[in-house]
């Protein structure tokens, strides 16, 4: 389990931070099943919905609907 700190979250802020974020989230949704929440909180979100926005401006639906795609 990752662990949260005030240097990582300082690291997610800007467009840099950004990509991460999306990165990171690429690979929790694909890769596991750690709750939506969880994930969401690893990140460094406020809140879970704050999260669902920014996955349905990166992939165009939400991160639920992400994870029922069949991968290749």
């Amino acid at each position: 389990m990752p662990i949260r700190s005030p240097t990582a979250s300082r690291a997610l802020r800007g467009h840099q931070g950004e990509c991460v974020r999306q990165e990171l989230a690429l690979q929790y949704l694909r890769e596991t099943r750690v709750p939506l929440s969880q994930i969401a909180d690893i990140l460094g979100y406020p809140e879970q919905s704050a999260f669902t926005r920014s996955c349905k401006r990166w992939f165009g639906q939400t991160p639920s609907s992400f994870r029922r795609e069949p991968t290749c």
